[in-house]
């Protein structure tokens, strides 16, 4: 790391004032999604994706965007975590939490 970067970093560690918090679903989702395929607990994960208001209202966006859907429009968590699949929730997951660590 050059010491421009290094600089640049230091300065934006100054400016927080507070470490945003990671959310609490993170580590038990992981490990729900790291499962295989066959050993998968979908109700454990919709239960999760539900606590987390943010997540929870991302997945239905997503399924009921023209990428996804289907049919019939995603109206629950349910049918919005079966609508995306396990890569996809764990693509919004790391994406929600890294936005609210990391700032821009």
């Amino acid at each position: 790391m050059n010491t421009e970067t290094l600089d640049r970093l230091r300065s934006r560690i100054v400016k927080i004032d507070a470490m945003p918090a990671i959310p609490m679903i993170l580590r038990p989702l992981l490990h729900c999604l790291e499962q295989p395929v066959e050993q998968v607990d979908m109700n454990r994960i919709v239960e999760l994706v539900s606590y987390d208001k943010s997540i929870a209202a991302q997945c239905l966006r997503m399924a009921n965007s023209a990428l996804f859907m289907r049919n019939k429009e995603a109206e629950t968590v349910r049918t919005a975590v079966m609508s995306l699949g396990m890569w996809r929730v764990r693509d919004l997951l790391f994406s929600n939490s890294l936005s609210e660590v990391i700032p821009a």
